[in-house]
């Protein structure tokens, strides 16, 4: 049974936090994130999936990470990303961006 870009939209919006560094939020830099950014972006050219649903798809997400569960340096409990919601907003889009352009490319 194939999969369809539904059933692949919400594979990426499940494992897409494993594409971030946990605390540092950086993009596919260690290699297991790295390795879980690759497979997506594989997902996401084998079912032809636009960049706009990829970003419709994730954005929740991580906008959820990081207003519940972030956890930064040396913290033992998870938190807010940020002081505001306007870090938290441009930070959420800059990570949106950044997936999305590359499973895109």
């Amino acid at each position: 049974m194939s999969a369809s870009k539904s059933d692949a939209l919400r594979e990426i919006a499940k494992r897409i936090c494993g594409c971030y560094g946990s605390v540092d939020l950086n993009f596919a830099l260690h290699p297991s994130d790295e390795a879980t950014a690759k497979s997506l972006k594989n997902l996401a050219k084998e079912m032809s999936l636009t960049a706009a649903k990829i970003e419709y798809s994730i954005k929740t997400v991580i906008k959820n990470w990081l207003e519940t569960k972030y956890y930064g340096f040396g913290d033992n409990k998870p938190r807010s990303y940020g002081n505001d919601e306007a870090t938290r907003t441009a930070k959420v889009f800059s990570m949106v961006s950044e997936a999305t352009r590359y499973f895109t490319t």
